[in-house]
């Protein structure tokens, strides 16, 4: 079933765009190259990385969560944050990724503090669809923005070096956390390192305003 889907996007192929005339930059692709990018951007999405592989990781073996449930809970955060990455690239690409920065992390760190109440399964679902749409968007925020201001070897290596780290250095720590502190107190706690992203973020969109506003003068 996998490999099949993966086959469907060749039937679009033909309405893709070519790349003469009518392949011309977006508003957000005018952006020049800002200082800190290549550090602020890999940082922002390695801590909702982080809370994703603790989701992957640590949600089936919650207590009191059975399997069939947290299957479908994670399901529904990859479908959420599936559609969030599609509706993320339609608004930035007219008006600017660095805007969905902010909103994208504090949507997915609420997602992330709402798992304190696994007991209730329509919280947790909730959860997943908060943390879900955050992280899509935070994704392809993060991804385009680097491609916009560092060559595209670069920008990929960053954020997949974000991606991975994330992905490892959550559940590890997670772990350590959860077996003293208990499940609901952790997923908690990794909504707050959500958060500790905030002023990269902030310093991020400030620093892309004031470029593109230079750029307009000039």
């Amino acid at each position: 079933m996998a490999a099949a889907a993966g086959l469907l996007p060749l039937a679009t192929i033909r309405w893709l765009p070519g790349r003469g005339d009518s392949h011309r930059p977006s508003p957000a692709a005018r952006t020049r190259r800002t200082p800190g990018a290549a550090l602020r951007l890999p940082l922002i999405f390695a801590a909702c990385t982080i809370a994703a592989g603790v989701l992957d990781s640590f949600l089936p073996l919650a207590k009191g969560v059975s399997s069939n449930l947290s299957s479908a809970a994670l399901l529904v955060q990859a479908i959420t944050a599936t559609l969030s990455r599609w509706q993320a690239g339609r608004h930035g690409d007219r008006y600017g990724h660095a805007r969905l920065l902010i909103p994208a992390l504090i949507v997915a760190a609420l997602g992330m503090a709402a798992m304190v109440w696994l007991a209730s399964p329509v919280l947790m679902f909730a959860s997943m669809v908060l943390f879900g749409a955050g992280f899509g968007v935070i994704e392809n925020a993060t991804f385009a923005l680097l491609i916009e201001q560092l060559p595209e070897a670069k920008a990929s290596a960053r954020w997949n070096l974000a991606y991975d780290a994330g992905y490892g250095a959550g559940p590890a720590a997670f772990g350590l956390f959860a077996a003293r502190a208990g499940y609901p107190a952790a997923f908690a706690l990794t909504g707050v390192l959500v958060l500790a992203a905030l002023p990269a973020a902030l310093r991020e969109r400030t620093v892309v305003t004031s470029a593109a506003r230079d750029g307009a003068v000039r």
